[in-house]
């Protein structure tokens, strides 16, 4: 997801879909608002939940957010000047790059989209199918009549395609352990 797409979830924007946990990405709100904003039209899509979050526990926060009344998914995010809750997270997730020792010239959270592409790319996710889950533009000038017919990819044959995604030398197992959301 872009910045501000994760930024700006509801937590009813995560949800079930044909059996498949998704993160519902839309300038559409369920409780009524309208705080939410695409940088396209295609943008508009579903993504699955990758397995990696459901191991660290992402429903059981989810549904905690729920429990607690929350609207949005991560309400401790203010809108800055102009309506985006992304501008607070990207000035936080610039400094913990610095500190990290990670920071690297053109290195900033879009990066992870470059990554994730590259990673497609790696896990050999038709291309159609990886533009859908990154919501970029599909087809060309000759095939975009025809991307408009059909209702899209099933849930499953997303969640089949993000659960490839792998990202060699990178053991995240250590944070189950230590979520306090985990499942264990």
């Amino acid at each position: 997801m872009r910045l501000n797409e994760a930024c700006q979830l509801d937590v009813a924007d995560i949800r079930e879909i044909d059996g498949v946990a998704c993160f519902v990405i839309s300038e559409e709100s369920l409780n009524g608002s309208r705080d939410k904003s695409l940088k396209t039209k295609t943008s508009a899509r579903i993504v699955p939940v990758h397995p990696k979050l459901l191991d660290f526990g992402i429903m059981a926060f989810v549904d905690e957010k729920r429990r607690n009344g929350a609207t949005k998914l991560f309400d401790d995010l203010t809108p800055g000047a102009k309506g985006f809750r992304s501008v607070a997270f990207s000035r936080w997730f610039s400094r913990f790059l610095k500190s990290a020792g990670a920071s690297a010239p053109q290195t900033c959270f879009h990066s992870f989209r470059h990554g994730f592409r590259d990673a497609g790319r790696n896990a050999r996710i038709e291309r159609d199918v990886a533009l859908t889950l990154g919501g970029w533009i599909t087809g060309g000038s000759q095939s975009e009549a025809a991307d408009a017919y059909g209702s899209g990819y099933r849930p499953q044959v997303l969640f089949n395609a993000i659960s490839s995604i792998e990202f060699e030398n990178l053991n995240l197992d250590h944070l189950i352990n230590r979520n306090i959301y985990c499942n264990d």
